[in-house]
C-alpha cells in the first residue's frame, strides 16, 4: 500500500477494454497512481483520480470530443482515493485518508500537548503527502524493497490521517461538503450512497430513513455504515 504513493515515476495507465473484440488499448500513459472511475451524469464522459497529483481528469468517450481529456478539478486540498457518482446529478463522493488540515474539533478542547503533537504530526503528513512527496519518494522508494521497511511505511501510512475522510463534490468539481470520520473508520478508499431497497428508475428522493452510506477503507476490512445526515445538508 505505501510503495504507491510513493513511487517516483508517472507509471500508471488507463486501459480501455473491448468487451466485443476482446482487444484492449492504453487510453491514457505516464499518469502518477490512476485511481477510481466514474461516469459523468451525461455519460459523455468518465472522471478518473490521479492520487499522486490530487487531481481529477475529465476524459470525452462519445461525441465530437472523444478522446479529449482536460484537468476537471486540481490541488485538491486532500488526496483523493476512489470516486463514487451519486444519483440524479447530486455530484459524486471521494474518499480519501489524508487531508491538508485537522477537521474541526469537536466536543471540548484538547490539552495543549496534544494540540502541539497534532501540529507536528500535521506537519510531517504535510511534508510526506503534499509539499515533498516526489523528493521524498525518490528517497524512500527503493528502501521498501526491503520488506521489514515496507510493511513499516504500510503502518505509518494508515496511521498518519486517524479517521478518514468522505467529500461531496458537484458536478462542476467543487468541494460542497467534508464529512470527517472517527477513528474506527482509517484510511477510506471509497464511500457510496446504499438504500434499504433499489433505486428507483429517474428522480431519487433522499431520506435518512432510507438511505445511508457505505464507507471502505484499505488498511481495515470492516466497512463503516454513516448516517446520510452528514450528506444532506450539502445536496
Amino acid at each position: 500500500k505505501g510503495r504507491i504513493i510513493l513511487e517516483p515515476d508517472a507509471t500508471g495507465r488507463l486501459v480501455e477494454f473491448n468487451m466485443k473484440t476482446k482487444q484492449a488499448r492504453v487510453v491514457l500513459d505516464k499518469l502518477d497512481f490512476p485511481n477510481g472511475l466514474a461516469f459523468t451524469p451525461d455519460r459523455d464522459a468518465i472522471l478518473m483520480v490521479e492520487t499522486k497529483t490530487r487531481s481529477i481528469k475529465k476524459i470525452q468517450i462519445t461525441g465530437p470530443r472523444k478522446g479529449q481529456v482536460e484537468d476537471w478539478v486540481r490541488e485538491l486540498p486532500f488526496v483523493p482515493d476512489n470516486i463514487t457518482e451519486l444519483p440524479d446529478g447530486l455530484g459524486f463522493l471521494v474518499g480519501s485518508a489524508f487531508v491538508k488540515k485537522f477537521p474541526p474539533p469537536k466536543g471540548s478542547s484538547p490539552s495543549v500537548v496534544l494540540s502541539i503533537f497534532k501540529a507536528v504530526h500535521r506537519r510531517v503528513a504535510n511534508a510526506l503527502l503534499f509539499t515533498h512527496l516526489k523528493t521524498v519518494g525518490r528517497i524512500l522508494y527503493p528502501l521498501t524493497d526491503f520488506g521489514p521497511l515496507s510493511s513499516a511505511l504500510d503502518a505509518l501510512l494508515t496511521k498518519i490521517g486517524g479517521g478518514g475522510h468522505l467529500f461531496h463534490l458537484d458536478t462542476q468539481g467543487k468541494v460542497r461538503r467534508w464529512i470527517s470520520l472517527p477513528p474506527q473508520c482509517p484510511a477510506v478508499s471509497e464511500g457510496t450512497l446504499v438504500s434499504w431497497g433499489k433505486f428507483p428508475a429517474g428522480h431519487v428522493k433522499l431520506s435518512a430513513d432510507s438511505h445511508f452510506l457505505l464507507v471502505g477503507s484499505f488498511a481495515k476490512n470492516s466497512i463503516c455504515k454513516v448516517p446520510l445526515g452528514a450528506l444532506l445538508d450539502s445536496i
